[in-house]
């Protein structure tokens, strides 16, 4: 086992612990997929129910919470969400997630207090610690050339429906080898070196098994690629083979 990941399960007995020996409700920083799945590998392990949030459904950058027998509510997760906007549309540039990230650790954010970003439309919505909203409200006034302003937003007022792209087509079977070879557009020696290396997430959890059978509703992360949800298998070809429906997040 690695430091990293020693550090890791460290810090997560401690938060389960604290959370259990003084019947409160701990929470982590903001975890990667990696890191989340980690954490899920032994959950029998630890004391406390564990669960996950990071502001809005299908998050992915998410905050585990651990959670004693005291009374628990989702809108104290210390999560803040921070619209961000130009000043001015006329002269603003077309800002991207990595534009946003870059000029949070520019100003010394650990990206480990920011969660997911999105942009929609003209505005950007940064979920981050609700101990970090403070300074990112005094210190983000620009993002590379564009003035933006910056307000906080009620948990309860964002409405984020994401959109997508459907594509429909035929594969030999539901295996995860071969529905990321077609939706990836990856050889089968690709897509064998890709899931084995830890770059498959199905529903926040790493999958490194070429023949895993995907599910309907399956939520599944191409590193450095994107994201689905897995329709599920509409019918069969005269061929035998699956006509299956996918989304691609946008």
């Amino acid at each position: 086992m690695d430091k990293e990941k020693q550090f890791l399960l460290h810090r997560f007995k401690d938060l389960d612990q604290q959370a259990y020996y003084r019947n409160i409700t701990t929470f982590s920083d903001f975890l990667t997929l990696n890191e989340r799945s980690t954490l899920q590998e032994n959950l029998e392990d630890y004391y406390c129910h564990i669960s996950f949030f990071g502001g809005y459904d299908l998050s992915e950058r998410q905050i585990a919470i651990f959670q004693s027998d005291a009374p628990f509510f989702y809108e104290n997760v210390p999560i803040s969400c921070i619209e961000i906007k130009p000043l001015s549309k006329k002269y603003a540039e077309k800002l991207t997630h990595r534009d946003v990230l870059g000029a949070f650790m520019h100003s010394g954010i650990e990206r480990d207090q920011i969660g997911d970003i999105l942009i929609i439309s003209d505005k950007i919505y940064v979920f981050c610690t609700e101990k970090i909203s403070a300074y990112i409200m005094q210190e983000i006034s620009r993002i590379k050339h564009t003035s933006v302003m910056t307000r906080i937003v009620p948990m309860q007022d964002f409405d984020y429906q994401p959109e997508f792209k459907e594509v429909t087509t035929t594969i030999s079977s539901n295996r995860l080898d071969t529905f990321t070879a077609a939706a990836c557009n990856m050889s089968r020696g690709q897509t064998a070196e890709y899931i084995r290396s830890d770059q498959v997430f199905i529903n926040g959890r790493l999958c490194n098994d070429v023949n895993h059978r995907l599910n309907d509703g399956d939520v599944i992360s191409f590193r450095g690629k994107g994201k689905v949800v897995f329709d599920g298998v509409l019918g069969n070809t005269k061929k035998e083979k699956l006509r299956i429906r996918y989304r691609w997040y946008q």
